[in-house]
C-alpha cells in the first residue's frame, strides 16, 4: 500500500501523519480502493511459503519459520506483521503439506489468516518442479471503538461508520508453481484468487473488496570462491489498479553460515526514486537454525516522520521424519 506522499512533509507534520495512518486503515477496509492487501516481507528468500504454496516441502525434513515485521517505526498505527509457518514432506515421497498463521495490523484494523497448503513435487531436468494449492480462512476486524481513533467530529455523524468492533471471516484459495535447481529458482503464484466482498453492513455507503494478488520470484547463485557465493534474487507483486512492486536483492553468502546483502524496492508514487533501500543479514548460528534481520530505509517523504522498518526472522530446518542420522535439509534457497 502506497501512502499519498506530501510535497512539503516535514517532521512537524508527524501529528498529521498519525491521522493519515488511521484514514488509510479505513480506506483499506471500507472503500473500493484496490491496493496491496497482503503483508510485505523483505526477507522473502527465507519465507517463500508466504507467497507461494508450491514451495512447501521438497526435502525429507520439515522447516519452521517465525517472522516479525514492524513497518515505519515511530509512526503510530503503522503496519505490524507476525507470522508462523511450517512445511515439509508428507503423504508420500512426492507430496508436502504446509501451514501458516499470520496476523497483520494497521491502525484500527487487523487481519488474521489461517492457511493450509499442499504441494506435489516431481523431478524435472536438473531440479524439481512443484505444483501447489492453498486454502485459507481470514478474519477481518475493524474496531471503531479504538481509543486511538482520531476524528474531527462524532463518528456517529458519518453514515458509513459505526461505533462498534466489527469482525468477519472470509475463505479463499490460491495456486502456485515453483522450480528449483542447485543454482537457480523461479516461481509464480496467486495466493488469493477469489475477489472477496469484505463489506460489514449492506447499509454502509461504501464498497469493500479484496482483489486477487499475483506474485513472481526468481533468483540464482554463483560461486565467487571456495567459501563465498553471490545470490541475486527478485520478487514481483501486482494486483488490480495498483502499481507494480519489484524487489531486487544481491547477497553474499559465506561458507553457508552468513548472508549479508542489500535490497532495492521499486514502488511508491510515480516519478519517485523507489520505495526503500534495505539491508539484510542472516546467521546460521547452529547447524539447523538461522537468525535473520532486515532494516528498510524509506526513500520517499515518509522517511521524515518514521525511523525505517525492522524485520526479524528465526528459522529451523531439518525437522526430520526419519532417524536422527539424516542430514539437515540441504535446500539452497
Amino acid at each position: 500500500m502506497a501512502l499519498p506522499y506530501s510535497q512539503d512533509l516535514s517532521p512537524s507534520s508527524a501529528k498529521v501523519m498519525r491521522r493519515i495512518i488511521y484514514v488509510l486503515a479505513l480506506v483499506c477496509c471500507t472503500t473500493a480502493v484496490y491496493t496491496q492487501q497482503l503483508p510485505l516481507h523483505t526477507q522473502y528468500l527465507y519465507n517463500k511459503l508466504a507467497y507461494n504454496p508450491a514451495y512447501a516441502g521438497g526435502e525429507s525434513g520439515w522447516e519452521a519459520t517465525a517472522m516479525y515485521r514492524n513497518q515505519w517505526i515511530g509512526l503510530e498505527g503503522a503496519p505490524t506483521v507476525l507470522s508462523l509457518s511450517a512445511h515439509g514432506q508428507a503423504l508420500g515421497n512426492n507430496s508436502a503439506l504446509g501451514l501458516q498463521i499470520q496476523n497483520y495490523s494497521i491502525g484500527i484494523s487487523s487481519f488474521t489468516n489461517l492457511e493450509g497448503m499442499y504441494a506435489y513435487h516431481f523431478p524435472w531436468g536438473e531440479g524439481h518442479f512443484s505444483l501447489g494449492v492453498s486454502a485459507s480462512m481470514r478474519n477481518v476486524v475493524t474496531d471503531y471503538t479504538d481509543d486511538r481513533l482520531i476524528s474531527d467530529g462524532p463518528v456517529g455523524g458519518d453514515p458509513s461508520l459505526v461505533e462498534q468492533r466489527l469482525s468477519q471471516w472470509r475463505p479463499n484459495f490460491g495456486l502456485g508453481v515453483y522450480y528449483e535447481t542447485e543454482s537457480y529458482f523461479i516461481g509464480v503464484s496467486a495466493p488469493r484468487l477469489i475477489k472477496q466482498d469484505l463489506q460489514f453492513d449492506e447499509e454502509m455507503l461504501v464498497d469493500t473488496e479484496e482483489t486477487p494478488h499475483y506474485f513472481a520470484m526468481l533468483g540464482g547463485m554463483w560461486d565467487l570462491s571456495a567459501d563465498a557465493a553471490l545470490l541475486v534474487q527478485s520478487a514481483i507483486r501486482t494486483t488490480d489498479n495498483s502499481p507494480l512492486d519489484v524487489d531486487l536483492s544481491a547477497i553474499i553468502r559465506y561458507k553457508d553460515l552468513i548472508d549479508a546483502g542489500i535490497n532495492y524496492r521499486f514502488g511508491g508514487r510515480d516519478g519517485s526514486a523507489g520505495d526503500s533501500i534495505d539491508l539484510l543479514f542472516s546467521w546460521r548460528f547452529v547447524e539447523r537454525a538461522r537468525l535473520g534481520i532486515a532494516y528498510d530505509m524509506s526513500l520517499g517523504n515518509l522517511r521524515q516522520v518514521q525511523n525505517g522498518s525492522l524485520e526479524l526472522l528465526l528459522q529451523y530446518r531439518g525437522l526430520s521424519q526419519g532417524t536422527s542420522e539424516e542430514l539437515v535439509n540441504p535446500r539452497t534457497f
